[in-house]
């Protein structure tokens, strides 16, 4: 696989998943499987409506009857009219796709990213029943955010310096934006870069599942993860 490219990634478009490169999600798939743990993965509607309204609000978009509508309006203009989240909606590419291999593994990995600016900055928004910053917080640790966000980091880190080193050196930053469902309706705004020890926690998990898996055969021999298209494996060898 080509080291370090970005790809386009639009709402909606199956290709990413099935991509034979290791995501995020993919990690937890592959948590799941070597520690014997069946999950139901229930489809997150109201999740992805949410995001596909803000991130592309002039695209037209087809509501899940389980989705309530208007509540789904009703929080992206809340999110809109918070200043900074304004200006990350105005100046960010959205839904940026990053193909890139593990320095330590050589595994070929993937992410994409809700909002990546500029200015070394990434952004996330997870919508939350939490009824306050606190609990919004430590929903972040329970739903492993903490591997997220690490993973993103340097899935943007390690495309940047291959385009320049300057550009690897950088300092990128990492928020949460954490969006109450219910009245009064209001965002946690998370910067992880003020928590140094939720970035390194997320890496050592990230990278220890990296290391099983390279360990256990690589790719494809140790696991396929469920949305993978395995004809297109030959394709990225």
């Amino acid at each position: 696989m080509k080291n370090n490219i970005q790809i386009n990634s639009p709402l909606g478009d199956g290709g990413y998943r099935q991509y034979p490169a290791i995501s995020n999600s993919d990690l937890t798939e592959f948590r799941d499987f070597i520690f014997g743990i069946k999950r139901f993965k229930p489809v997150n509607a109201f999740g992805s409506a949410f995001h596909e309204v803000l991130l592309e609000p002039k695209a037209p978009h087809i509501f899940p009857e389980s989705v309530d509508k208007d509540q789904i309006l009703h929080l992206s203009n809340k999110v809109r009219e918070n200043k900074f989240c304004k200006w990350a909606l105005q100046f960010s590419r959205k839904e940026q796709g990053f193909l890139f291999d593990d320095v330590q593994t050589n595994l070929p990995c993937k992410a994409k990213i809700d909002m990546v600016l500029s200015q070394n900055l990434i952004v996330d928004f997870k919508t939350t029943s939490q009824r306050s910053e606190a609990a919004f917080l430590k929903s972040c640790l329970e739903y492993e955010y903490d591997r997220q966000a690490a993973f993103y980091l340097d899935a943007v880190s390690t495309s940047r310096r291959s385009l320049s080193e300057a550009e690897g050196r950088k300092i990128m930053k990492f928020i949460f934006v954490g969006v109450q469902k219910k009245a009064p309706y209001d965002l946690y705004i998370f910067d992880t870069s003020k928590d140094a020890a939720f970035i390194e926690q997320g890496r050592k998990k990230y990278k220890a599942l990296l290391r099983r898996w390279k360990e256990m055969g690589g790719v494809p021999n140790a696991f396929v993860p469920s949305t993978w298209n395995i004809e297109l494996l030959n394709q990225a060898a």
